[in-house]
């Protein structure tokens, strides 16, 4: 499933190359090729998250102070002519330490475990400002996460797989401070997941999305970035005849090295 909706999307958002078709004073059709700007950069993510579930509204599981250290590879596509972009990440990190409590007993420890996500997002450039070069996007995506816990307790070990295919729609901003330094944000709703747990299946997931930075220009190609990121996604889902319900939280600092081409 993972693989086909990537693929789609993919293929989907990257942008096209246009042709725009001008009036020459002959009458005829001038055809003018868009042009294609973009970049390409390596992203450290440092973050810690939680992980709790509720039975019948009453917290059953908390998983707390679990640390990761991710690298991530970013991308960024635009068409100048239209405006359409498409952008997205991969990341792959591990997580380790943490504790977690099982109906109020605490764990002897937590396994390392390997944290990945994709994220792929198409959209159109909505508004621009002058001075400061500010602007406003538009986009929806696409985000597939995967993160698991391995508890020990004594001799036993408890393991809880999460999986998310999830629909992101939101936008972003950026501008610059001065022709050196900058900044951009986005905010991504999430209205829909599907989100399985063990061999459970969320009857619904939701949540929401955050990424700050500031930047600096080294040279008119390279740049550098620091900031933040917030994950929180909702699930309710059935497992047996019992109703339970889960929140996922991850957040921390963000370091960007990127090309622009």
């Amino acid at each position: 499933m993972f693989k086909r909706a990537a693929i789609f999307l993919s293929a989907f958002l990257l942008p096209i190359p246009a042709f725009s078709a001008d009036p020459a004073p002959d009458g005829q059709l001038n055809f003018n090729r868009s042009v294609l700007r973009g970049s390409l950069g390596l992203r450290y993510w440092y973050s810690q998250s939680s992980y709790d579930i509720s039975v019948d509204s009453s917290r059953s599981i908390d998983t707390d102070d679990r640390s990761a250290h991710s690298a991530e590879l970013t991308f960024r596509l635009e068409d100048t002519t239209s405006n359409a972009f498409s952008r997205g990440y991969v990341g792959l990190g591990k997580n380790s330490g943490g504790e977690q409590s099982y109906y109020g007993r605490k764990s002897d420890s937590l396994k390392s475990t390997a944290l990945k996500y994709i994220t792929v997002d198409g959209g159109w450039q909505l508004a621009q400002w002058q001075p400061g070069n500010a602007r406003l996007d538009g986009f929806v995506g696409y985000q597939y996460l995967s993160d698991h816990i391995i508890a020990k307790y004594s001799d036993d070990l408890f393991r809880i797989d999460n999986t998310w295919h999830a629909i992101r729609m939101g936008v972003a901003a950026s501008g610059d401070f001065t022709d050196r330094f900058g900044w951009s944000a986005d905010l991504a709703a999430v209205p829909w997941s599907y989100h399985q747990v063990q061999e459970a299946t969320s009857a619904y997931t939701y949540g929401f999305e955050a990424d700050a930075m500031l930047n600096v220009n080294l040279t008119p190609s390279w740049q550098m970035a620091m900031g933040g990121r917030y994950w929180w996604l909702k699930s309710d889902f059935q497992r047996t005849i019992i109703k339970h319900d889960d929140t996922y939280q991850r957040y921390g600092l963000l370091v960007e090295g990127k090309y622009n081409f």
